[in-house]
């Protein structure tokens, strides 16, 4: 077996899907994430628009296998810092930390689901980790540095 095909082999087997290395790379940075602030920029954003709902309504289309979310669902809450993070950790903020669980998952699950996800919505679950420093999500934006200014607005 060579090195790439043993590389593909490994990918397919992960717990998270063909792109698992993706989904895995993402959980770690979260887990050493320990900086309050670039927690307090996730969390002090907008509160959920509409783009996400249809990007939520896009993933559900697309569909993801019981396994798989499965093992992003455990993993979501396993990756977290262990630093305290709770609601009073950020008062003040539009987005209660209740809502950064979800935010994670649904970040992973556009990286699990990859280019099956158009990047529209891939850009709207990932930007905000992007925004906030996280540089494991930049896989899940790929091309859309293309359609975006430096600043990830159009």
């Amino acid at each position: 077996m060579t090195n790439d095909e043993r590389k593909v082999w490994m990918m397919a087997r992960s717990k998270f899907g063909p792109n698992g290395p993706d989904v895995e790379a993402f959980f770690a940075e979260v887990s050493e994430v320990c900086d309050l602030e670039r927690w307090r920029v996730l969390l002090g954003g907008e509160s959920p628009s509409k783009a996400v709902l249809r990007a939520m309504h896009a993933v559900r289309e697309v569909g993801l296998s019981a396994s798989v979310d499965s093992a992003i669902g455990k993993a979501t809450y396993d990756a977290l810092p262990p630093i305290g993070l709770s609601d009073a950790s950020f008062p003040g903020l539009i987005m209660p930390f209740s809502s950064l669980i979800e935010m994670l998952g649904l970040a992973a699950v556009a990286l699990a689901l990859g280019e099956r996800l158009p990047l529209e919505h891939r850009r709207t679950l990932l930007g905000p980790f992007a925004a906030a420093g996280f540089s494991s999500v930049a896989v899940g934006l790929a091309g859309a540095d293309t359609e975006l200014g430096v600043d990830g607005e159009r």
